[in-house]
């Protein structure tokens, strides 16, 4: 029977989908079915089902455009805070030769002077940052990748350690006092001195040894300086203070190596600053007068060793160096001298002496022309158990 009511059947199924599509057969490009002739109901419908997915997406490209942004913004504001850093506490870093950005990244990393060691590597890359010089580096904690490069771009600290070689002191000698310093070796030292590399302007070409032309002083050892290095700085000031001295002319009738030979024998014998030039004019006395030196300290140079009290049987060496059998001069120098002993050398006191004796414990010499008063100054040393 029919009561006038539409049977759900005969309601189409476009009607009542939540995503409708346009109705079957419904075609907007005129195939000859157009938005006319769609029944009123179901053209709406359709109409209301498209803008309602049409604010989705604009909803959620909106979204995906606000995360973006933030995501930019985060992304700016977390790498310009890995560029500006906050600074704080001093930190070194040990940099090694030819250092490559990773190396470099992950050593301020693990001192704590950038924060990421990922991103710093790139920034460096970016920079085009060449490898710095090998040493210590001296950065702050966490202080930014601008300021940790500045830091690098201003090179190592310089790290020196003070060495004192004092006067009257031999090669060896010297060499032991280098060997003592961080990463230098006594014995690479005494090889450089033996090699011939390292030469002094009044070295004779015939004299390999720098015995005597290594100047005994203070020095500033810088980190990373080589034993070659330090032993030519040691000759070049030898050389300045010779200069400085006239070296070159001497006035004496000794030749400039012959000076030096005698300055050292001077630095090793005279004890107190008023003995020096009179000790230079008992030398120059007895090579004039054709005596043996007889001096001490060049038997011991001879036997490599120091002694309080030398012994006849010392005296009695087989040695170039010893001067107690040898005419005139040894060989070389058998110290270096200092300032004081070259000029003493150049310029003996005036005097006849051909003798001196130590007569005082703080080491005060007597001086002598004639035998006799060279008996009566040892009798007075016996006396005061100096000898």
């Amino acid at each position: 029977m029919d009561s006038g009511r539409v049977e759900d059947t005969d309601v189409p199924q476009w009607v009542n989908d939540p995503s409708p599509a346009p109705p079957q057969g419904f075609d907007d490009g005129g195939d000859g079915h157009d938005w006319d002739a769609m029944p009123e109901g179901a053209a709406a419908a359709w109409s209301r089902g498209r803008a309602h997915w049409g604010r989705r997406v604009l909803a959620a490209v909106g979204v995906l455009l606000l995360v973006l942004i933030a995501a930019g913004v985060g992304a700016v504001v977390w790498v310009n805070g890995h560029l500006t850093g906050s600074g704080g506490a001093p930190v070194t870093v040990t940099v090694p030769a030819a250092a490559g950005h990773a190396t470099l990244a992950k050593l301020l990393t693990e001192a704590g002077a950038v924060q990421d060691s990922w991103l710093f590597r790139h920034y460096l890359d970016y920079r085009g940052t060449e490898a710095p010089a090998a040493g210590e580096y001296t950065l702050h904690h966490h202080e930014g990748y601008r300021a940790a490069l500045k830091d690098l771009s201003t090179g190592p600290k310089i790290v020196q350690v003070r060495l004192t070689i004092p006067e009257g002191y031999d090669l060896k000698q010297i060499a032991a006092a280098v060997g003592k310093l961080p990463g230098l070796s006594a014995q690479r030292f005494l090889d450089d001195a033996a090699s011939g590399q390292v030469r002094s302007r009044y070295q004779p070409a015939n004299v390999t040894s720098l015995e005597g032309f290594v100047f005994p002083d203070t020095y500033f050892v810088d980190q990373g300086e080589t034993e070659a290095q330090l032993l030519q700085t040691m000759v070049d000031r030898f050389d300045q203070v010779a200069d400085a001295v006239n070296l070159a002319t001497p006035s004496t009738g000794l030749s400039p190596f012959q000076t030096v030979v005698a300055a050292s024998l001077v630095e090793k014998e005279a004890k107190v600053p008023q003995d020096r030039g009179k000790i230079a004019r008992v030398i120059l006395n007895r090579l004039n007068d054709h005596m043996r030196l007889q001096i001490d300290a060049t038997v011991e140079f001879a036997l490599g060793v120091h002694k309080t009290r030398l012994l006849d049987s010392d005296l009695a060496v087989n040695s170039p160096y010893n001067t107690y059998k040898i005419d005139g001069l040894p060989p070389g120098p058998i110290a270096s001298p200092g300032r004081a002993s070259l000029a003493a050398a150049l310029n003996p006191t005036p005097g006849t002496w051909l003798y001196y004796v130590l007569i005082s414990p703080d080491g005060e010499h007597g001086f002598a022309t004639t035998p006799a008063e060279f008996n009566k100054l040892l009798a007075e040393a016996k006396a005061k158990g100096l000898r």
